[in-house]
Formats: structure tokens, C-alpha cells, sequence
């Protein structure tokens, strides 16, 4: 059988939801497991992607895929055990126009545009209809009739279609188009004609050299030399495919041969038909019989076990007056349990309020009760503080007020020595100039009010030439004993102004060294409450006036005292449950129960007390099961007995001595069933190529002979090619003679035909050949193969169904199916599920018995989803034999498919 095609590593670069994507370490069997939307149909997609290119645009409703967030759209698929080796296949979008790089193990790459050859030539098509499972494209399978299934069969075996035999029909047509052997209008039956014509003339010719006829039976010599060689070629190789096809059926011969020894070596006829029924029997009821003396041994182990449990009874007799005075006491234990966990509680509760209070408040356990001096003296330190405070204010006040006096007389101070220094820079100008412009802005206003009201124009005139008049006269200036006058009263003013600021000045230093005193006596009053606050104790962030309003050692006092009488309350309650819990010291001695607190043996109090007045009772009724339980023993025990006789009386009827070689029996008796069937499977492989194995009957020396005759013909090729080499030549000499004049014409001619008519037979013998080729090839190996494929899918077919349908029969009518009651029905009379198991049945049938011609992975796409969970098992379990010869891809989002195959063999999607 042919290597398996495995996908061994995905790395994706962009596809659908998956970006720079990678999974490998992949199993014969693989299932990608995922809930919706986890990307199992674009994994799917991608590995169809690989292998025929990327989805096309144009058609609608089909999803391209295309990543959403930039990446490049493709990826890489990395192949193993094709015909070329390892190869990793390559696709990028819009890069060498969306063909695949193809990388061998040697480094070296190529570009194809094709990758069927690589893909034991199947195309998208074949691969869609025979290796893509989906259930909702079941194949028309009513129509097909007997005789035609063969030839689909042999398309299946290669490409899963009839395209190879199409292309094989089309290559012969266009043959035939080109050359008809008894034709004259085809193409190449004219060019022939023609050649013929003027080779005649060409003969002609060629008489007119005289060494050109020795130089001819020289050629002719080489060439029935190369026609020698050609014919030891040709037997070389055909001795080499007799060889290949020996060495090829050699192992399916000497299994033939083994199985005739092996089927010989065993003797069966003496086993009873019904040897393997009667024995199965014996050992179902001796099994059952084992059971019941297993179980009924343990139930009496058991009843012993509880018999020996009744220990007590004497003893809680010789004790029960005492037993008695505790049970009476229980009410009053329990209340007093009740009392202790309450007080318990209360008392948790007190000592958490304490530290609860001390934490909230900074408190440390050294703090004491105010007596009545404490107090006076913070009293004192209060109100001291606050009489500084009010002081402090009051000179607050005036400093503020001495501030503001000083700054006023500094603003007037500096208002008149800026009206002395004005005074004595005063320009000596008179008034009429610096008068001027008003004089005439006057007049000119009296004249626009002349022309606007002409009632008083001589009025406004007269006003006009008064001001005109007015502006040139001159002005009398002030004398100097007027500006010497003014000058004093400001420096009067002035020296009146600074003695009031020195003044002012006096009283601030005054008010601020009565700030400075009262602050100082401030601080020494603050220290001494801060003191006071050490000596007694209390944090640095308590006041004096909140200790003397909140009182907190006073409540600390109170808490305490509370704290003292709830333990002495628990204290008396533990005292009166540590006399009642001694008091029952003999009973946790005799129970070994010492381990236990006062708590827990009062809840076990009640029980063991319940627990010894029943004992009595139980102790009795075991005593009669212990003695039925010993006769059911007995009977039991005779039946096996008899059982064992009759198993011994099979064995000597057998002719064996014990039961393991009584199952080898049996087992071979099977195994020859199914070597018959192998070995008439192989008779039927080996028939006509007897004469073929009788002549080459030993692989090694077979194999040794073809290797020899490879050398002969690699040595028969040298030879040839030497041979061609002089042929060459002569042919070269005969060129020159033949040159010049007609005949060099007739020549020239005749080679340009030659290579024409050439060029025409090898394209007409490239089509001839490609068509037997494929021919031959789908017909190779492909005899006798429809009897396996019915019996696989029978078989399938009635593991899918239960056992439902036993025969799917192929009449020229069409498809029938056998139910198990021999009711035959017609595909259209099948329910919907049943259908699809008949699709899967033939599809799986076909995929196994031409895994030898074409094993690619196949890629299932949650195909099930309509089956119950028995069927769901059942085709797993054919996905396992499946996988043993073609690598099975199934990707579905069932939980429960992780019962049914490995961790190796999962892969989850997220």
C-alpha cells in the first residue's frame, strides 16, 4: 500500500478569524473540538484553501475568509508521504497571481498552478465530492446501475470522478482528428503524402554523388545497430515491468501460500457446532452462580461483622443505674451548655467593646479616673489659655490698626513731596500760550453758531472777535514771593506728617512686643497641658477640654467591672459541666471516646445510650440471618458443582485438557473464516499471473535480477547514445556532399517537411499515449475490487443501522436495500437519516478500498449532527479503522467526542 498523504503542520498568516495561526503534531485520526464561532469551518476551509487556491468572489453567498485586521490573507501547509516526498505548500493573495510555492526537503522551490500531480491527481471537484464530507451533499446514488459502477469505481480510485476517463477520451478524439490510418484528409495524412512525393524526388537527386552511397550503407549499418539496441531496450524493459509486477504480487503470495499452511496446520472438524454456544452458557450460569456465592459470602461476612458488633450488652447492663441518673441530668446539661456559649459570647463581646474603645481613642491601660484636684487643674490651665488668647487678640487688633495709620501718612508723606518737587520745576511761561488753543476753539465755536442761528449773529460775532482778541493778549505770570509762600506751608505740612508716622511707629513696636510676651506665655501654658497629658497617660491628640467633657477612663471603669462579673458567671456555669462530664468518665473509658471534650461527648450522649438499648434487639435478628444466609451457601454450591461436570464433559469432547487451549480452539475455528475469505481474495489477485510468480517465484533474487538488468540497460543507453553520436556525424558528411544545385533545394526542403512532419507525430503520439496511459492506469489493480467494496458497505451500512439492513443490492433497476425481515425497499422509501447512513456506509466503503491509489485527508465538517448518540459511537468508531489508512480531520463541537478518542487526538479551538 502506498505511503499515507499526512498533513503534519497548518501555519496560518491570516484566514478568517485565525491570524498568525499555527497547529502541528497531528494524528492519523484528528478532531478539532470547539463551540460555534471557535473557527472549525475556516480551518476546514483553509486546508481546501492550500491545496485548489482561494475562494473566487464572484460567486455569491460564499464566504472568502479575508482577515479582518490587516494580515496577510494565506498561509502555509506542510505535506508528507507524496510521491515527491515532504513538501510544504505556500499561498499568499495577489502573489504570483495567487498560485502556490511549493518547498521540497531539498530547499529547492517551484511555483505551480496546478497541484493535482503533487495531490495524486485529484482536482478541487474530486476532492469535494470524495474527501470534503458533508452531509447535506449526498451523492445521487439511486440511478446508478450495476455495469457502470465499475468505471466509476476505477474514477474513484485516482480522482473520486470520471474526469481522467474523460480526459482520456478527449486526448484520443483530438488523435483521431489529426491522423486516421487508412485516411487522407487529416492533417498529418497529408503531410506523409507529401513527404513520400518528395522523397522520390529527392532519390533522384542523390544518385549524382558518387561517395554518397558508401556514406548511406554506413548510416543504414548504424542505423540497424540502434534498431538492435532499440529491441534489447525494449526487452530489458519488459523483463524489468515482469520483474516489478513479480516483486509487486510476491507478498501477496507467499500469504497465499502461508495461509494454505496455517488454514491446513489446525484440525476443527471435531469441535461441535455448537461448542462455543454451550460452553458460553456454562460459563454465563457458573458466572452468574460466582456472583451470587460472592455476594452472599460478603452479605455473610457483613452479618458477622455486625453480630460481633454487639459488645456492649453486658456492659450496659452492669451499668445502667448509673446510665439512668446521667440520662436524667441531660435537660439540665443542655441548658447549662446553652448558658456557657451565651456567656462565652457576651464575654468576647465585653473584652472587643474595651479594645475596640481603646484602639478608637488611643487609650493605653495606664490611664486613671479624674479626681477632683486633676480636674481643678485643668479647669485652671483652660481658662488661663483662654484669658492669653483674648489678649492676644486685643493686640492683634491694634497692630493692625497701627499698619493701616502708618500706611496712610506714607501715601500723604509721599503726596507732598511730590507737590514740593512739582513747585520748584514749574516752567516760567505765561498763561496766553498755554491759553491760546481754547481762545480760538471759542471763537471758532461762536462763528458755527452765527451761520446756524441767524437771530444772534452779531451777538455771536461780537463774542468771536472778543475771544480773537482775548488769546493775543499777553498774561500777567505769578511772582516769586507767591511761590516761595507755597513751598513753606508744604514743608510745614510735610515735617507735621513724619512726626505723626514716628508716633505711629511707637505704638506698633509697642503692640508687637506685647504680642511677643503674651504669645511666649501662650506656649508655656500649652506645654504645661501637654505635660499633664503625659503624667497621665493620654495620646498626644487629646485635649484637655475633651477629657474633662467625655471622661474616658471613667467608662473604661465601667466596661471592666461588667467584663469581672460575666467570667465569674461562666466560671460557676463550667464548674457544674465539668462534674456532670466527670461523673461519665467509665462510659468514655469503655467507648475509648477519652479523646473527647465535655461539648462533644454530650452531643454523642444520646446516641450511645439509643445505640445500646436497641443492641439486644439487633443481636437476635442477626443470629437468624447468619443461618439463612448458610443454607442458601449450600444450595448454591451444588449447582456450580454440577456445572463444572458438564464443562469437564465438553473438554474431553473437544479433545483438549483445559479451557485456555478450548478458546484457542474456537478462536481458530473463527480466524479460518476469515483467512478462507483472505486467501480466496488473494487467489483471486494472483489468478493468471501464475506462469509470472513460477518464473520469478523469489523476491530477493527477483529483485536482484531487476537491479542487474537496470545496469544492462543504463550500459545499453551509453552504448545508444555513442551510436547516435556517429550516426551524427555520417549524416553530416552526407550534408555536404549533398549540397549545391537542385538536389541541395530538394534537401532543404525535404528537412523543413521532416521537422514538421516530426513535430505533428509527436504531438499526435504525446495524445495517443496519455490516453492509454490513463487507460491503464485507472484499470490498474481495479479488477475484482467492486466485491470488496459491497462487502464493506454492507458491513458498514448494518453497524450504522443496528443491524437494521443487512444488503445494499445494485440491480440494473437501480439501487435496493435488504431490511434484517428480507423486506427490500427503494432509496426514496428510506427515512432521512437512514439515507445519510447509507451515503456514509458508500462513501467510507469507496474511501478504504482506494486508499491504495489515492489517500488524501479527509476533512469532515461536523457531519453527524443529525445521528443519536448510539450511531454518533458507531461512526466513530469506523473513523478509527478509517484512519488506519488515511488521515481523518473531523471538526465538530460535541463535548462527549472527548469518551471516545485520546487527549493527542483532540485539539481544542478557543
Amino acid at each position: 500500500m502506498k505511503s499515507q498523504v499526512k498533513i503534519e503542520k497548518i501555519e496560518i498568516y491570516g484566514y478568517g478569524k485565525w491570524t498568525q495561526k499555527s497547529f502541528s503534531n497531528f494524528q492519523e485520526m484528528q478532531v478539532f473540538l470547539g463551540q460555534n464561532e471557535a473557527g472549525k469551518s475556516t480551518l476546514a476551509s483553509f486546508i481546501h484553501t492550500m491545496f485548489f487556491g482561494f475562494p473566487s468572489r464572484r460567486k455569491k453567498d460564499t464566504n472568502t475568509y479575508e482577515p479582518k485586521k490587516g494580515e496577510r490573507y494565506g498561509g502555509r501547509l506542510t505535506l508528507s508521504g507524496t510521491r515527491y516526498g515532504k513538501i510544504t505548500i505556500e499561498r499568499i493573495k495577489n502573489r504570483d497571481r495567487d498560485r502556490a510555492t511549493l518547498t521540497h526537503e531539498n530547499g529547492s522551490q517551484e511555483v505551480v498552478e496546478n497541484l493535482s500531480r503533487y495531490l495524486l491527481g485529484v482536482d478541487r471537484a474530486t476532492y469535494d465530492d470524495l474527501y470534503t464530507f458533508q452531509i447535506d451533499r449526498l451523492l445521487n446514488l439511486r440511478d446508478v446501475k450495476k455495469e457502470e459502477l465499475n468505471r466509476y469505481l476505477l474514477g474513484v480510485g485516482t480522482s473520486g470522478s470520471e474526469l481522467l476517463l474523460n480526459v482520456a477520451d478527449s486526448y484520443q478524439k483530438d488523435a483521431l482528428k489529426s491522423f486516421k490510418p487508412s485516411g487522407r484528409r487529416p492533417e498529418l495524412n497529408q503531410k506523409l503524402i507529401q513527404a513520400e512525393e518528395l522523397w522520390a524526388k529527392l532519390q533522384v537527386a542523390k544518385q549524382k554523388n558518387d561517395n554518397y552511397q558508401t556514406l548511406l550503407l554506413q548510416a543504414a549499418k548504424i542505423k540497424e545497430k540502434l534498431e538492435m539496441n532499440q529491441d534489447s531496450l525494449t526487452h530489458l524493459e519488459e523483463e524489468n515491468r515482469s520483474l516489478s509486477e513479480a516483486i509487486r504480487l510476491n507478498d501477496y503470495y507467499q500469504e497465499w501460500l502461508q495461509l494454505n499452511k496455517i488454514i491446513e496446520a489446525v484440525d476443527t472438524s471435531f469441535l461441535p457446532a455448537d461448542a462455543a454456544k454451550r460452553w458460553e452458557s456454562l460459563q454465563t450460569q457458573m458466572s452468574d452462580d460466582l456472583k451470587k456465592m460472592s455476594a452472599l459470602n460478603a452479605y455473610l461476612q457483613e452479618e458477622k461483622k455486625h453480630y460481633a458488633s454487639f459488645e456492649h450488652l453486658e456492659w450496659y447492663q452492669t451499668h445502667q443505674p448509673e446510665w439512668q441518673s446521667l440520662k436524667n441530668e441531660v435537660n439540665k446539661v443542655s441548658n447549662l451548655f446553652t448558658e456557657e456559649y451565651a456567656l462565652t459570647n457576651q464575654l468576647h463581646q465585653e473584652e472587643a467593646d474595651i479594645v475596640a474603645y481603646k484602639r478608637q481613642h488611643g487609650l493605653g491601660d495606664e490611664i486613671s479616673i479624674l479626681d477632683a484636684d486633676q480636674e481643678a487643674e485643668i479647669k485652671q490651665l483652660l481658662e488661663e489659655e483662654e484669658h492669653l488668647q483674648a489678649d492676644i487678640n486685643l493686640v492683634s487688633q491694634g497692630i493692625a490698626q497701627s499698619d493701616a495709620e502708618l500706611e496712610t501718612l506714607e501715601k500723604r508723606i509721599k503726596e507732598v513731596e511730590g507737590n514740593q518737587e512739582n513747585g520748584k520745576n514749574r516752567p516760567q511761561e505765561t498763561k496766553k500760550i498755554r491759553k491760546q488753543p481754547i481762545l480760538w476753539g471759542l471763537a471758532l465755536l461762536a462763528l458755527l453758531v452765527a451761520f446756524m442761528y441767524p437771530d444772534l449773529r452779531i451777538y455771536t460775532i461780537a463774542v468771536a472777535v472778543f475771544m480773537i482778541v482775548l488769546s493775543v493778549l499777553p498774561v500777567k505770570e505769578k511772582t516769586p514771593t507767591e511761590a516761595y509762600i507755597a513751598q513753606e506751608t508744604l514743608a510745614s505740612r510735610l515735617r507735621d506728617l513724619k512726626e505723626d508716622e514716628e508716633a505711629a511707629q511707637e505704638r506698633l513696636l509697642h503692640y508687637l512686643n506685647d504680642q511677643e510676651r503674651l504669645e511666649m506665655e501662650q506656649s508655656q501654658v500649652r506645654q504645661s497641658q501637654k505635660s499633664w497629658l503625659e503624667a497621665a497617660h493620654y495620646p498626644s491628640d487629646f485635649s484637655l477640654r475633651r477629657i474633662l467633657e467625655e471622661n474616658p477612663a471613667a467608662h473604661l471603669d465601667r466596661l471592666e467591672r461588667k467584663l469581672t462579673q460575666t467570667v465569674t458567671q461562666l466560671e460557676e456555669t463550667e464548674l457544674a459541666i465539668v462534674d456532670w462530664y466527670t461523673r461519665t468518665a467509665f462510659i468514655r473509658k469503655h467507648f475509648q471516646l477519652e479523646y473527647l471534650d465535655s461539648k462533644a461527648f454530650f452531643e454523642r450522649f444520646a446516641d450511645l445510650y439509643g445505640r445500646l438499648e436497641i443492641e439486644g434487639t439487633k443481636a437476635k435478628n442477626s443470629a437468624e440471618k447468619i443461618s439463612d444466609l448458610k443454607a442458601e451457601q449450600q444450595e448454591i454450591q451444588k449447582q456450580l458443582d454440577a456445572n463444572h461436570e458438564k464443562r469437564n464433559e465438553l473438554l474431553e469432547n473437544a479433545h483438549v485438557s483445559n479451557e485456555a487451549e478450548f478458546y484457542q480452539l474456537i478462536q481458530a475455528k473463527e480466524d479460518q473464516v476469515k483467512q478462507k475469505q483472505r486467501r480466496d481474495f488473494l487467489a483471486e489477485q494472483l489468478e493468471g499471473k501464475e506462469a509470472l510468480l513460477a518464473r520469478y517465484p523469489d523476491k530477493k533474487r527477483a529483485i536482484n535480477k531487476l537491479e542487474t538488468n537496470k545496469e544492462k540497460l543504463l550500459a545499453l543507453q551509453t552504448k545508444r547514445t555513442q551510436m547516435q553520436e556517429e550516426e551524427v556525424s555520417l549524416r553530416h558528411e552526407i550534408l555536404v556532399l549533398e549540397e549545391g544545385g537542385t538536389y541541395s533545394s530538394l534537401l532543404q526542403e525535404y528537412a523543413i517537411l521532416e521537422t514538421e512532419l516530426r513535430e505533428m507525430i509527436i504531438d499526435w503520439g504525446k495524445k495517443m499515449v496519455a490516453a492509454e496511459w490513463l487507460e491503464n492506469t485507472l484499470r490498474h489493480g481495479k479488477e475484482n475490487r467492486l466485491p470488496m467494496i459491497l462487502e464493506d458497505m454492507n458491513d458498514y451500512f448494518s453497524r450504522l443501522t443496528q443491524a437494521a439492513y443487512k444488503q445494499i443490492i445494485f440491480q440494473k433497476s437501480g439501487l435496493k436495500i435488504r431490511h434484517q425481515d428480507n423486506t427490500v425497499y427503494e432509496p426514496f422509501e428510506l427515512s432521512q437519516g437512514t439515507i445519510e447512513q447509507l451515503y456514509i456506509a458508500m462513501r467510507f466503503a469507496f474511501i478504504k478500498n482506494t486508499a491504495d491509489i489515492a489517500n488524501l485527508p479527509i476533512l469532515i465538517d461536523d457531519g453527524f449532527v443529525n445521528f443519536d448518540q448510539e450511531r454518533k459511537n458507531t461512526v466513530y468508531q469506523l473513523l478509527n479503522e478509517l484512519s488506519e489508512t488515511v488521515q481523518v480531520f473531523f471538526f465538530t463541537f460535541d463535548q462527549r467526542i472527548r469518551e471516545k478518542f485520546s487527549e493527542d487526538e483532540i485539539s481544542m479551538l478557543n
